[in-house]
């Protein structure tokens, strides 16, 4: 084995380090978005479960569970694509204020760095990579509508 791996405990206690770490950024980061998905989650499927092809297909004997995962989920799923799409701006938003106060190294830290010192080609090129990594997860999104309901088209 090569000198580097030949110790493979440093590896291990080094990854272990490092998720110990990121408990805590990554419980602020979240937490503030679990409320609002688990009661967009509950009131999609409560507004689905009202409609007609469930009632429909309860009476042509499926199983709860197929129903459940089959026809409601799929249906109430688009509220809660929409809304996953729009969080991760606020994600990298708050990412710069967490990776500041853990004293993570990261890009949000760095254009905290850069606008302390004036710096604006790091802050152009920053805020074009978010503006680039947030595009992206909105047309992400919009092909995840057509994965879930066919029923939507891309044009």
């Amino acid at each position: 084995a090569p000198p580097e791996f030949a110790d493979r405990s440093i590896l291990w206690n080094s990854v272990e380090q490092i998720i110990q770490q990121l408990i805590m950024p990554l419980t602020c980061l979240t937490l503030c978005g679990i409320a609002g998905f688990c009661r967009q989650t509950r009131s999609s499927v409560l507004e689905v479960l009202g409609q007609d092809y469930v009632r429909t297909a309860r009476a042509k004997g499926l199983k709860e569970t197929r129903i459940l995962w089959k026809h409601v989920m799929n249906n109430g799923l688009i509220p809660i694509l929409t809304m996953i799409g729009g969080r991760l701006a606020s994600l990298i938003g708050g990412s710069i204020f967490v990776e500041n106060v853990f004293n993570i190294p990261g890009m949000g830290n760095l254009m905290v760095k850069a606008v302390n010192t004036m710096d604006i080609p790091v802050i152009q090129a920053l805020v074009l990579i978010t503006a680039a990594v947030i595009s992206v997860a909105y047309i992400i999104t919009d092909l995840l509508y057509v994965a879930v309901d066919p029923r939507i088209s891309l044009s």
